[in-house]
């Protein structure tokens, strides 16, 4: 975020992306702890979508395969957008109540786009595919998904990646600050001077 834009936001908003306003300590360990159960959810989740997915790409059995796309079809629609959500909300919560902040760390920054991209695409890519791989192999027969089943799995492999990804940030905490991150300092150096 540019430096000068930082400072034209209202500065009740420059402190709520700053992570200015604290949580007490229950709050924060409530915070984190739902956090971390949210998390845990939507990693397990997005595990057993993987393995759905490779039983629909890689099982000789039509009922399977089919079976296996009526149950991701029930993930993809139900479970993954309300615990990806539920995983931003709590995040947003965590960042905006502790010294990290929104914006203020680019690990941050990071994670949260990162969560937005496996979310939306989830959403917008994987649904219609696996809807179609549900509706293909609901007949009696096999049936020939023209590649479908490959792009699913590969998909569900991406998604299964990039949330280790996220999760692997969380704890290592790389990179420094945002010029936002840079800027508030600055401010506080200056206020405290």
């Amino acid at each position: 975020m540019n430096t000068e834009l930082a400072h034209r936001l209202p500065e009740s908003l420059q402190a709520l992306l700053a992570g200015k306003t604290r949580l007490r300590r229950t709050g924060r360990k409530v915070a984190v702890l739902a956090h971390l159960l949210v998390i845990g959810v939507w990693l397990g989740s997005a595990f057993a979508l993987l393995v759905l997915s490779v039983y629909g790409r890689f099982s000789s059995d039509h009922r399977t395969v089919h079976g296996a796309y009526v149950i991701f079809d029930f993930f993809d629609v139900w479970v993954m957008p309300t615990v990806g959500a539920l995983a931003l909300i709590t995040g947003f919560t965590l960042a905006i109540g502790t010294n990290f902040g929104v914006l203020v760390h680019r690990w941050v920054v990071f994670k949260i786009v990162l969560a937005g991209i496996v979310l939306i695409s989830a959403w917008q890519l994987m649904q219609p595919w696996v809807r179609d791989a549900k509706e293909r192999t609901s007949y009696d027969g096999p049936t020939d998904l023209a590649g479908l089943d490959t792009t699913i799995f590969v998909f569900a492999t991406a998604f299964n990646l990039a949330l280790w990804v996220i999760m692997t940030v969380s704890v290592i905490k790389p990179w420094g600050r945002t010029r936002f991150g840079d800027a508030m300092r600055a401010q506080k150096s200056q206020t405290t001077s």
